[in-house]
């Protein structure tokens, strides 16, 4: 299998773990040796317009990001073009939490547990999943129009040390677990609809609706990435459910 991961900071985890394989366990769950897997910048980068297309290559314009992508793909010149014989895995989308951080959430909800706030619908909940990833989403239609192969991966269950952030509402536990929940199924409902492959974290990463203390990354305080040995399980799920072109 031909592979590269990129995206955004949730590939962080998985390059951490793939260096830390054997020689004999990478070519076991990839089938090669080197798999090129690499951050292009952080999710909120990629919330603008961040690439342009046309009929033989999709560019990235976003600040840096050709850079990053010619490190992790050397001679692309930052674009990625038609023919590329490659299974991109593409970690966008799936990070929701720009969307967690709004202020709306202070007098609204998208689950029934909080009484005190209004409640938001899961079809204008789903609005508003698509206008923030509107760029991402164009930048999967032009790789679908550039007839490449790709799956999207999804970001981490959030941590429950997310709550100990200063950038968001207050919430409860159920509460958040409500939103990112729902903000999952619309964007994986989202990717159904243009048939577009994904892959979800492994469901025994998680204890009480959150990803497991020993999986979560602690670099600062209210972080909401997976650590190394996130990366390890959720790398074991990826790559053989690739080489058998599984969704799940």
């Amino acid at each position: 299998m031909n592979a590269i991961i990129l995206g955004d900071s949730h590939v962080v985890a998985l390059k951490e773990a793939w260096e830390s394989l054997p020689s004999e366990e990478r070519i076991r769950l990839a089938g090669a040796e080197h798999v090129p897997i690499g951050m292009l910048a952080f999710g909120a980068k990629f919330l603008k317009p961040f690439h342009v297309a046309d009929e033989n290559e999709l560019r990235f314009t976003g600040p840096d990001m050709g850079d990053a992508f010619e490190r992790l793909s050397p001679g692309s010149g930052g674009a990625i073009r038609r023919g590329d014989g490659r299974h991109f895995v593409v970690s966008l989308g799936f990070h929701g939490v720009a969307l967690y951080n709004s202020d709306v959430w202070r007098s609204w909800t998208v689950g029934k547990t909080m009484r005190d706030k209004r409640y938001v619908s899961r079809a204008a909940f789903r609005e508003m999943v698509l206008d923030m990833n509107k760029h991402i989403l164009s930048f999967y239609d032009a790789m679908t129009a550039l007839d490449l192969e790709f799956t999207v991966m999804a970001a981490a269950p959030l941590p429950r040390t997310y709550l100990d952030g200063a950038f968001h509402t207050p919430f409860e536990d159920g509460e958040i677990l409500d939103m990112r929940n729902s903000y999952v199924e619309a964007f994986a409902g989202i990717l159904d609809g243009r048939c577009i492959r994904y892959v979800l974290p492994p469901a025994d990463v998680t204890e009480g609706g959150f990803l497991r203390a020993e999986l979560g990354q602690t670099r600062q305080p209210g972080d909401f990435h997976g650590n190394a040995a996130y990366g390890s399980i959720f790398l074991r799920k990826l790559l053989p459910g690739m080489r058998t072109e599984n969704r799940s």
